[in-house]
């Protein structure tokens, strides 16, 4: 199995409906990611891990 790379690490977006979702990118585009699908779901995510 391949180990994700330091750079661009796999983020785990927690939304409030336990409804989870992988991103690869850094904080910041994973929150900017977060924000657009908070729109489109209806539901707000609550961490990022």
């Amino acid at each position: 199995m391949r180990q994700p790379s330091k750079e661009n690490p796999i983020k785990i977006l927690r939304f409030a409906d336990k409804r989870l979702w992988c991103f690869r990118g850094t904080t910041e585009e994973a929150w900017e990611f977060a924000r657009k699908k908070e729109k489109e779901l209806g539901v707000k995510c609550v961490a990022i891990n």
